[in-house]
């Protein structure tokens, strides 16, 4: 994975972990937008899991002869399909945190809320996680590559909000 690759990931996720609060405050009030923090978490955690689950069974996913560049090309679109899907799914979904003692599907939402916000994070941390992986040497850089595009990550949405808004920034 290039380093390019590595550092434009790296701020997209963190740009959109910065605006998925923002976004739940306009559509739920403040009150889940302590979500996307163990969101974020988990999606990482559990991508990183996976990858090293595989590379300690000495899964064909990291040998030398896998096609490294289409396995990560596919994490790459599978993280920009499922930002969009979600924050698609999070606009329409008729959750309501007020109602959530009231009605059992409020629950249901929420839960699927977590599961399709985690799906972006996951994929992304695969990607890095991934790229590590098959490139040990490397890694300071890639590492290098990550930080510099999660700094820029953190800025760039401030830059944008007030001339294209959360929702324009995130589906592009």
């Amino acid at each position: 994975m290039g380093y390019l690759t590595v550092f434009l990931l790296s701020l997209v996720s963190l740009a959109y972990e910065v605006l998925l609060p923002r976004i739940f405050s306009f559509t739920q009030w403040h009150h889940l937008s302590f979500m996307v923090i163990s969101v974020v978490v988990f999606g990482f955690g559990a991508s990183g899991s996976l990858i090293a689950l595989a590379e300690g069974r000495g899964s064909a996913l990291l040998s030398a002869n896998a096609p490294s560049h289409g396995q990560l090309g596919a994490l790459g679109l599978l993280f920009s399909l499922s930002t969009a899907g979600s924050c698609l799914f999070l606009l329409g979904l008729p959750l309501d945190y007020f109602l959530l003692p009231l009605q059992v599907k409020q629950a249901g939402y929420l839960a699927g809320t977590y599961l399709v916000l985690v799906l972006p994070f996951f994929f992304a941390g695969a990607a890095l996680s991934l790229s590590f992986a098959l490139n040990p040497e490397r890694s300071g850089w890639i590492y290098a590559a990550g930080m510099l595009g999660s700094a820029c990550g953190a800025v760039v949405p401030a830059l944008l909000l007030p001339r294209l808004g959360e929702v324009r920034i995130v589906l592009g």
